[in-house]
């Protein structure tokens, strides 16, 4: 951020009026794409962002700290069961320290930092929480604001950028669902694979076939159903699957809410068709403020809560300087809830 550069000379630079250049950074409606065109280009070229000194949410005092942290979604759904399980170790977080949580929404096109809400781009926060559908460039541009960042998630190293990261410890999580699983008399278990092409569901599948042969059972190809076979999608696939006169498996794992709210029905729907067979077991992540589902299932909790309740403390103590160790990797594993219907 250039120090010198200000509203006027930005205005002056890009041929508008300072209320105009206002009114892009803000985000403000009614504004043509030729003057953002000329704003933006003018601000690149000065180096110049909002002075968080005179914004409405700064609340700078003897820290220079404004005490506010964003927590940043890239690519994804904000309604998702795993973001408002994340939202509320957050809240908790936030509340002990006395300081506030945003929420932002980026599409994970964006090429500039003037792209990014002014939430971002104007120091308005003192550090991001930083999890969804996340690639290197997208994070390599939030690093362009100069502030800590915790990223919430398994991806590969790329797009970690040596940040501090939380993630899920997939490999003691499956192992710990199977085991539960073939306590409870199932040894053929099938797992649904949301998106074979996400680096999420790739480790979880690989950690899914380490956990079978880890619990004595054996791993078969026909117990792994994708929810993008043939081009498929997720009900098609789960509906193609369950319309079967015998299922191939006794139980099946599904990491996704959804997918297993759309399994359990179609497993109650088909309970006739099932019922000289060994009852199917599911085994989803659960939160309390889901309605339990109409089958027997094994819930297990990711621990989403709390770790974005330890990425606010992350970034505290970078902030404080009680912390400097910017690579630091915090492995969660699985609770096994275990409440069947």
């Amino acid at each position: 951020m250039n120090p010198d550069a200000n509203i006027r000379i930005v205005a002056e630079k890009a041929g508008v009026s300072t209320a105009a250049v206002s009114r892009v950074l803000n985000k403000k409606p009614n504004v043509s794409e030729a003057m953002k065109s000329k704003v933006i280009k003018a601000c690149s070229e000065l180096d110049y962002r909002l002075n968080p000194n005179i914004q409405d949410l700064i609340r700078k005092g003897r820290s220079g700290m404004t005490g506010n942290f964003a927590y940043i979604i890239v690519g994804s759904d904000i309604s998702s069961p795993l973001y408002s399980k994340s939202l509320d170790g957050m809240e908790k977080a936030v509340a002990a320290l006395n300081c506030n949580i945003s929420l932002a929404k980026l599409s994970g096109l964006e090429k500039d930092i003037y792209e990014l809400p002014p939430l971002l781009r104007d120091g308005r926060a003192d550090g991001f929480l930083l999890t969804g559908a996340l690639n290197e460039k997208i994070v390599s541009l939030l690093k362009k604001c100069g502030k800590p960042i915790v990223i919430l998630g398994t991806y590969n190293n790329a797009v970690y950028c040596d940040l501090p990261r939380i993630a899920l410890d997939f490999d003691s999580s499956l192992f710990k669902i199977i085991c539960e699983l073939k306590n409870a008399g199932k040894t053929r278990i099938a797992f649904f694979d949301d998106d074979p092409a996400s680096y999420v569901d790739i480790n979880a599948l690989g950690f899914y076939k380490k956990a079978m042969a880890g619990n004595g059972l054996g791993f078969d190809e026909k117990f792994v159903i994708s929810g993008r076979e043939s081009g498929l999608n997720r009900s098609e696939s789960l509906k193609k699957v369950f319309s079967l006169d015998i299922l191939p498996f006794d139980s099946i794992i599904t990491l996704n809410y959804a997918s297993a709210i759309l399994a359990s029905h179609l497993i109650f729907a088909n309970a006739e068709r099932y019922e000289r067979q060994p009852e199917v077991l599911l085994a989803t992540f659960w939160s309390f403020s889901y309605y339990p589902l109409p089958v027997p299932t094994i819930y297990f909790d990711f621990m989403f809560e709390a770790a974005a309740s330890k990425g606010i403390s992350i970034l505290e103590d970078i902030l404080s300087g009680k912390d400097s160790n910017q690579m630091q990797k915090i492995e969660l594993t699985t609770q096994i809830l275990n409440f069947s219907k």
